[in-house]
Parts: structure tokens; C-alpha cells; sequence
């Protein structure tokens, strides 16, 4: 079965999306999801202690999903990127599914959390990943946790 398309495989996107069930959503997940021409944000799930976590698709000349993780007091995050074709590997893949449940373990041992561990943790799995830093404040941090960004001017790239 083809990955072309976003939502190609609705079945596996509902797998995604349910691995980060236990994580509470958004109160009103159309508040922070946005649609352009090629990129959709949604998913946005709270992973408790001032972190959140959203995917980010893109299908224009190839097929990518990113999930994104943020710390909301400092602008810190990583993206993973869990399903590529016709993008810069050389080989498609999609491993959504285990990468879902990689950040479901890490959510559910928040004393433990650290951007470093997650990133080492998709490796394992071969998920690239890549340190996130905004300046400005994600929708997603300002609806679970409004007041509390804080980036400074330390921060130099932007999704």
C-alpha cells in the first residue's frame, strides 16, 4: 500500500494518534490545527510538565510526517521526522506507529524526560531527529499552558 497522500492510510493514522490518547488532547484540537496548501499541524497533545507534542505533515512532491515536542517555558523541542517518501532519504518509511509509542514511554515517565533521552531513543528506532528552538510561542503552548513561554532571545531557529 502507497504512503502518497496525506492521511493515505487512515487506519495507521488513527494508530498514531492513539498512542498519544493517554496524553490529554486539546480541549479544542480546531483551535491549534492549521491546513495550508501542503503542510497540516494537528494532533496536539499535552505531555504533562509544561511539554506538548503535535505532528506536522506535509505532502507537496513527497510525503512527511513530523512529530514535534516542546518545552513551553524555554522553546526547546525536537522534531523526529517518522515517515519520509520522496523526500530527502533515499529509501521511503513510516514508522509512526513505533515512533507514537516511543514518545508515549517517555510522556508517561515525565521525571525521567529529557530531549537528549527522546532523541537517543528515536534513533533507535531510526527516526531522525533533530534540537527545536522557537523564539515564537506554539499555539498548542499557549492554549495548555498560557503564560508560561519564556524563550528569551536565546533562540535562533523557528519551525
Amino acid at each position: 500500500m502507497s504512503s502518497r497522500g496525506r492521511g493515505s492510510d487512515p487506519v495507521l493514522r488513527a494508530a498514531v494518534i492513539s498512542a498519544l490518547a493517554a496524553t490529554p488532547a486539546l480541549s479544542d484540537e480546531a483551535l491549534c490545527e492549521t491546513r495550508d496548501w501542503a503542510a497540516h499541524e494537528h494532533g496536539h497533545r499535552d505531555l504533562g510538565h509544561g511539554r506538548v507534542a503535535w505532528m506536522w505533515s506535509w505532502s507537496a512532491e513527497g510525503v512527511a510526517d513530523d512529530i514535534l515536542v516542546m518545552d513551553c517555558a524555554t522553546g526547546q523541542g525536537l522534531r523526529a521526522r517518522a515517515r519520509a517518501e520522496r523526500m530527502t532519504a533515499p529509501l521511503p518509511y513510516d514508522r509512526r506507529a513505533r515512533a507514537a509509542r516511543v514518545l508515549q514511554r517517555a510522556a508517561d515517565a515525565p521525571h525521567f524526560f529529557r530531549f537528549d533521552r527522546l532523541a537517543e531513543a528515536f534513533d533507535t528506532i531510526h527516526v531522525p531527529s533533530e534540537p527545536l528552538a522557537r523564539d515564537t510561542e506554539p499555539c498548542a503552548c499557549a492554549a495548555l499552558y498560557p503564560g508560561r513561554f519564556d524563550a528569551g532571545q536565546s533562540m535562533t531557529r523557528d519551525q
